[in-house]
């Protein structure tokens, strides 16, 4: 490389490339490699194997020590381990990964709190959109921004009590086009239809990061419905493609540029009609991605029978086995009856999940009770009888228990991801009551049992004999509290 580069530009040039950004430390941290190698107690032809690329640590511990050998910043050791995963994992696969933690995590890019959902725009300082202009253009993002929010806002006025159809075409990467969306639709009634691209290559983890990227509108929107074709994206949709985005509300057509700088509205007018046709026309090629349901009453039998075909797995806050118990009578394949055994599978979640359950009404608790709390009334004892029964459950093989290391994962309460047989994925969330997206799409099932290997094998999750014993030391403290 060219010495008179900055080690600044260095990085970004090898942004992924673990070897390149361990020689860079090395040498702004002036050690050799003889002394780094004492400093970690390990191999010194070892390390000079990671650094020439031919190599890689076998773990992520072990960056961790060269880390620390190193002294490097805690800013540093989060860039060092970065391009490790990115390396081991591939980039594309690694940022699917992350895309499942951040979700579990509670989609913070975009939460929406229930007072903070508007019927009314906020004033944005510009002009309105004429409405007499059947057709114009905008040129940059604040005017193009400030045409789309026109846009929806004028439609909304226009359906009155009505539900408002709003149709598109937009790729879930377009997260600034999704979030002013969401301003303009939160709380209102509308009904949403979307026609994303998957891709055709299923083995890097693409689609499940588009498909998880759209959960904020499905949450938001309960008549959301999303259709998926494949193509190759990277081909398809890119810096050269002519607008991309379309989306149809009302009588009104919105089209612009995957930079969100040029766009163009059409408005009651030949072309808006030609649009539309397309898009119908586009979407008889497109097959249905997921289904809407709301979890109650008789729905919560979906989730049930899911989760008794044994392959269920789940990540989650609460574990769907106390949430969502197994009840009612059923069958196994030789017809024998059987209640109560509870449900055969493999479930992550928090152990503060598990203590709020036990204690739903201790006042330090906050709002990691409040799940707890909304199960119907159940006493104390009822509570513990069923987390004993779980932990019978799991002493004898018939499921799987796995609490996340807080300081790694830090699920939220409302947010589970869970896989049942054939391909099922379900996103279940808490808001406004239970809602369910299920998703029936190979790739995607896949990754979720990719993400299962990686969180194990990077230790977001304890593993499953501590983590029997610790359900079994927090249930026998409510026990003796019981009595």
């Amino acid at each position: 490389m060219d010495s008179d580069w900055t080690t600044k530009e260095k990085r970004e040039w090898t942004m992924i490339v673990f070897s390149e950004l361990l020689k860079s430390f090395i040498n702004e941290k002036n050690i050799s490699v003889k002394k780094l190698a004492a400093n970690v107690q390990m191999d010194r032809t070892l390390i000079q194997k990671y650094m020439s690329g031919s190599r890689i640590p076998k773990n992520y511990r072990e960056v961790q020590k060269l880390a620390g050998g190193m002294l490097l910043l805690p800013e540093q050791q989060g860039e060092l381990l970065d391009a490790y995963y990115r390396n081991l994992y591939g980039d594309k696969t690694y940022e699917g990964y992350r895309k499942i933690a951040e979700t579990l995590e509670g989609m913070k890019d975009f939460r929406m709190k229930e007072p903070a959902v508007s019927v009314t725009f906020p004033d944005t300082g510009m002009p309105e959109e004429p409405r007499e202009e059947a057709e114009y253009v905008r040129h940059g993002k604040l005017e193009v921004e400030q045409a789309f929010i026109s846009l929806l806002r004028k439609e909304c006025e226009c359906a009155g009590e009505e539900p408002l159809f709003i149709r598109m075409m937009m790729q879930p990467d377009q997260n600034e086009m999704l979030r002013l969306l969401l301003r303009a639709v939160g709380g209102r009634n509308v009904i949403l239809e979307h026609i994303l691209c998957l891709d055709c290559d299923g083995n890097n983890n693409e689609n499940i990061m588009l498909i998880f990227s759209v959960l904020a509108l499905a949450a938001e929107c309960r008549a959301y419905h999303v259709y998926y074709y494949y193509d190759d994206i990277q081909s398809h949709i890119n810096e050269m493609t002519l607008l991309p985005n379309m989306v149809l509300a009302g009588e009104s057509v919105f089209l612009c540029n995957k930079e969100r700088s040029e766009c163009m509205i059409l408005h009651k007018s030949a072309a808006a009609e030609f649009f539309a046709g397309q898009y119908n026309y586009m979407k008889k090629s497109a097959a249905k991605l997921a289904m809407h349901y709301e979890l109650e009453g008789a729905d919560e039998g979906i989730l049930r029978d899911i989760q008794m075909d044994g392959t269920y797995m789940e990540f989650g806050y609460f574990p769907s086995v106390l949430l969502f118990p197994a009840e009612r009578k059923s069958s196994d394949d030789a017809g024998n009856s059987r209640e109560g055994t509870g449900i055969a599978g493999k479930y992550y979640f928090s152990e503060r999940a598990l203590r709020a359950y036990l204690n739903p009404d201790r006042t330090d608790c906050g709002t990691e009770c409040q799940g707890a709390r909304e199960d119907g009334g159940m006493s104390q004892t009822e509570r513990v009888n069923r987390v004993g029964h779980w932990l019978a459950r799991i002493r004898e093989g018939q499921c799987l228990a796995y609490m996340a290391d807080e300081t790694k994962l830090a699920m939220e309460p409302g947010i589970g991801i869970f896989t049942g047989g054939r391909g099922t994925v379900g996103i279940w969330r808490k808001k406004k009551g239970k809602q369910m997206l299920l998703v029936k799409e190979w790739s995607v099932y896949d990754s979720l049992c990719g993400f299962e290997k990686f969180a194990l094998d990077n230790d977001l999750f304890v593993d499953a004999e501590t983590t029997t014993e610790r359900i079994r030391q927090i249930w026998e403290e409510s026990s003796k509290r019981t009595m």
